[in-house]
C-alpha cells in the first residue's frame, strides 16, 4: 500500500526525466537532484511530491534547450558539487543519469517487479543493458563515468570500455569540493573531441 503512494511521486519523477531527454526542456542537473532524493523523498514525500510538481509546472513553460552534445552520466552520484554545472554549457546537456535514475524506480508495479529491475544494487554486467538502451534511447554522444576514488566500482570502467560504443571520460572523486583545474580541462578537451566527431558526421 505504501509504495502505491509512492510510486505516484516517482511517476511525477520520471515525467521529470522526459522533460530532460525527450522534451530537452530540463537540465541534467536539476532532474539528477530530484532522482537523488527519490532514495527517500527528503524524509516528507507529501512536502517532496509538491516540489516537484512546482519544478515540472516551471520546467513545462520552458522553450526546447538548444542542444548540440548529449551526454550521459554513468556511475554513482558525485561528490565533485559544481560537476553537472561546469559541463552544462555552451550547448551541452546531461539526458541520462544512470544511477540516479535508478533510485526512482523505473519499472513501476509489483514490488518484487520493480526491485528485480532495479539495478544498482548489482554488478556492472546488470546494469549494461539498461546503460545501452538508455544511450540509443537517447541519442547519446558520450558518457562521462564518474567514480569514487579507491572504490571497487573503478574496475567497472574496463568493462564499459570494452561494451559501449560511444567516448567515455572517466573521472574520479576523492573529497568534496568543486571541479579542479585539471579535471576541468579533462572534461573541456572530452567535449572539443565529441563537437569535432559531431561536425564530422
Amino acid at each position: 500500500e505504501e509504495k502505491i503512494k509512492l510510486d505516484s511521486i516517482r511517476q511525477r519523477i520520471h515525467h521529470l526525466d522526459d522533460l530532460l531527454w525527450r522534451e530537452n526542456k530540463a537540465y541534467g542537473e536539476e532532474v539528477h537532484l530530484f532522482q537523488l532524493a527519490s532514495s527517500d523523498f527528503d524524509g516528507d514525500p507529501k512536502k517532496f511530491k509538491e516540489r516537484i510538481n512546482n519544478k515540472i509546472t516551471e520546467i513545462e513553460k520552458r522553450k526546447p534547450i538548444d542542444t548540440d552534445i548529449r551526454l550521459g552520466y554513468v556511475g554513482v552520484p558525485p561528490i565533485i558539487s559544481d560537476l553537472y554545472s561546469f559541463i552544462e554549457k555552451d550547448n551541452v546537456r546531461i539526458v541520462y543519469n544512470e544511477v540516479q535514475r535508478q533510485f526512482s524506480l523505473p519499472v513501476l508495479g509489483k514490488l518484487e517487479q520493480s526491485y528485480c529491475s532495479y539495478t544498482y544494487p548489482y554488478g556492472i554486467y546488470s546494469r549494461l543493458k539498461d546503460i545501452k538502451t538508455e544511450i540509443e534511447k537517447r541519442n547519446i554522444d558520450g558518457i562521462i563515468h564518474y567514480i569514487q576514488s579507491f572504490c571497487f566500482r573503478g574496475i567497472e570502467d574496463i568493462v564499459l570500455r570494452e561494451k559501449l560504443n560511444v567516448p567515455i571520460l572517466t573521472i574520479q572523486g576523492d573529497f568534496p569540493g568543486s571541479v579542479n583545474a585539471t579535471t576541468g580541462v579533462r572534461i573541456e578537451a572530452f567535449l572539443d573531441i565529441l563537437f569535432t566527431r559531431k561536425k564530422e558526421l
